[in-house]
């Protein structure tokens, strides 16, 4: 925010000044998914989070991709952020009209695109449970936090499949 004091730590790890950013030990690093593979690889439980199939794991950084940059631009910046942190956190008035054109307008071709990707796959990248699945929901989840059902008939695989996810023991460990 403008105006706040970063501690010195923080910009160590990101000289952006961005969340989120990791600190272990003396090595520092930023963004989501730079953390995340970092994490996969520097603590493995033995169950990889990037398939090591060549197709599957292109689909998965493209779906990681996907969800924190372009899913994200719509699901938190216009719709979690005008709902949720706006009036809750900043005590400001939310932009209803931008919301209300992001979910009839911007939203429903990016889920349609999901939906669709998915279609004839176990996970969003094909049969592996991978970080694209883990973004994915992230994006899902703040759209429901902020009140955006999947309602329509045609993204009930979605419903089901966030529904599979916040099932996993994994995710229930963290909620």
């Amino acid at each position: 925010m403008k105006g706040q004091i970063v501690p010195r730590d923080f910009e160590r790890a990101s000289p952006l000044g961005k969340i989120p950013a990791l600190q272990v030990n003396d090595f520092c690093i930023a963004d989501s998914a730079v953390i995340s593979a970092f994490l996969d690889k520097q603590f493995s439980t033995g169950t990889p989070l990037y398939p090591s199939n060549p197709q599957e794991y292109a689909r998965t950084l493209w779906f990681e991709r996907y969800a924190d940059v372009t899913l994200a631009d719509i699901t938190y910046k216009k719709i979690f952020f005008e709902n949720i942190i706006k009036p809750a956190l900043l005590g400001q008035t939310s932009n209803k009209e931008m919301v209300e054109y992001a979910v009839l307008h911007e939203l429903p071709p990016m889920l349609d695109y999901v939906s669709e990707s998915m279609a004839n796959n176990s996970w969003i990248a094909g049969d592996y449970f991978s970080i694209a699945d883990i973004a994915i929901t992230v994006q899902l989840l703040a759209l429901k936090t902020a009140g955006i059902e999947l309602t329509e008939d045609k993204w009930l695989n979605l419903r089901d499949y966030l529904k599979r996810i916040t099932n996993r023991q994994s995710f229930r460990n963290i909620i």
